[in-house]
């Protein structure tokens, strides 16, 4: 028998399936104003790791519609789209909000990622360039 929850753990663990990102979830329901990143993040995965949490958002993912078929890949190609049409329009602040949600997507966000990623210049333009390569 699983411990039961907080009404804010609760409402925690509905924000992580909403937004993906422990941190924007400990944010909304915690009091951070006065707490450093590093704290957050670390909080937010000592609540993710807490095995009633962990129960819950595994609960609630199965619970999610299956029909909506949404996945990274789909994601990410229509804020690629996004990305462009701000380009187009001479919409920096836009196309850069497209940028980073691609990067979230794919967890380029997160510190101290332990997995191999490509480096962003390639997931967002498709040409595989590192930091200090002549374009």
């Amino acid at each position: 028998m699983r411990t039961p929850l907080t009404p804010q753990q609760v409402r925690f663990c509905e924000s992580y399936i909403e937004t993906d990102c422990a941190c924007k979830a400990y944010r909304r329901h915690y009091k951070t104003d006065r707490m450093a990143p590093e704290s957050i993040h670390r909080k937010a995965n000592a609540l993710l790791n807490r095995p009633n949490v962990a129960s819950q958002i595994n609960d609630l993912r199965k619970a999610r519609p299956q029909s909506l078929n949404v996945n990274e890949d789909l994601l990410t190609r229509y804020l690629m789209e996004a990305r462009e049409l701000a380009m187009e329009t001479r919409s920096p602040s836009a196309a850069v909000a497209a940028i980073r949600t691609i990067a979230c997507i794919h967890g380029l966000d997160k510190p101290n990622q332990s997995r191999q990623q490509p480096p962003i210049i390639q997931v967002v333009t498709g040409i595989s360039r590192g930091i200090g390569d002549p374009l």
